[in-house]
């Protein structure tokens, strides 16, 4: 992982110095200037012709130590800056990726590039901050121990995170299968009162059957967003959702083709069984989306735990970056 470029201003932090000691330094050389040469201590002992020499060497000295003490200073300033807005992107880092690990463990497509993004960026402003240097033994609640702290966290965080990232087109296909669910659903609801409406009268089980279907409809969709919306999956949910899918198909089989079992038979009624054979098709293709959901548990489980586990490390991520964010702003750190 590369190392972000420090961000230099030298110029600004030069600039600042020469305004404040300019003056200063000049009001000194007009004093200096002023005086006999045999009155400086300095100069008393040193013949005559060799004084301008030695005078000059000794200004260059002290103009080159002055100019290093700038440079030096801002330096200083300079990666002060970097390392406050660093730790401050990674408090931000630390919430974005937590909303987005929740949003990608719904199958939300977009959540993967930002967490991908989010990853790259907290590993390259960490990586700045300790220099690839970490010491895993430094005193808690220093700034030396919080980056060491931060950095286990981190590593820890990011293992879920990658955990997810590897789940991403289980969770995609699951995510756009509760869509297509969602919209098929109330189609599905629909042809069904409409089947029900043309029944004629005294149809007795099929109209039964026909009522109950407008509920097993309800109800599966109810649990299918409930698998993907809570924070733990509830086996329960996942075997009653596989169970209607696949009463709904017997019955619905049944209706067209009969079913001793289940007492059916065939729809005679021309209307019906046309507007019967259209609740067919609209169910073969949500049934393929349970399916697709339900084939897609083990991946759906183990994201929603790494999800679980980052938006938890997410506040103790933030509260050590606060506080690396108020020693940086206390003064230069090497």
């Amino acid at each position: 992982m590369a190392v972000p470029a420090l961000k230099t201003n030298l110029s600004g932090g030069l600039g600042n110095l020469t305004s404040k000691l300019g003056p200063w330094l000049s009001q000194r050389m007009e004093r200096l200037g002023a005086r006999d040469p045999d009155t400086l201590p300095i100069l008393k002992s040193i013949p005559r012709e060799q004084r301008m020499p030695m005078v000059l060497l000794m200004l260059l000295a002290s103009l080159t130590l002055a100019v290093l003490c700038f440079v030096a200073y801002a330096f200083l300033a300079n990666r002060q800056a970097n390392q406050v807005e660093e730790s401050t992107h990674l408090q931000m880092l630390s919430q974005r990726i937590a909303k987005s690990a929740q949003q990608a463990a719904l199958g939300n497509k977009v959540a993967f590039a930002q967490l991908k993004q989010g990853r790259g960026d907290f590993d390259a402003a960490l990586e700045y901050l300790t220099g690839g240097d970490v010491n895993a033994s430094a005193s808690p609640q220093t700034r030396a121990g919080d980056l060491a702290e931060l950095h286990r966290l981190w590593q820890a965080s990011r293992k879920g995170l990658d955990v997810l990232l590897a789940q991403e087109t289980a969770l995609v296909d699951i995510g756009q299968a509760i869509n297509q669910i969602n919209v098929r659903n109330t189609e599905l609801l629909d042809l069904n009162e409409q089947f029900s409406a043309l029944l004629p009268a005294g149809a007795g089980r099929i109209a039964a059957y026909a009522n109950q279907q407008a509920l097993w409809t309800q109800r599966m969709a109810k649990n299918a967003n409930a698998l993907i919306s809570g924070d733990v999956i509830n086996p329960e949910t996942a075997f009653q959702l596989g169970k209607d899918t696949k009463t709904y198909r017997e019955v619905l089989d049944g209706m067209l083709e009969g079913n001793a079992d289940l007492g059916l038979s065939p729809v005679a009624d021309p209307q019906a069984k046309e507007k019967l054979l259209e609740v067919r098709e609209t169910f073969a293709a949500y049934e393929g989306q349970v399916n697709t959901l339900l084939k897609n548990m083990a991946p759906l489980v183990e994201a929603k735990r790494s999800s679980r586990a980052i938006f938890e490390d997410s506040e103790k991520l933030l509260t050590l970056s606060d506080r690396l964010t108020e020693y940086y702003e206390g003064g230069f750190s090497w």
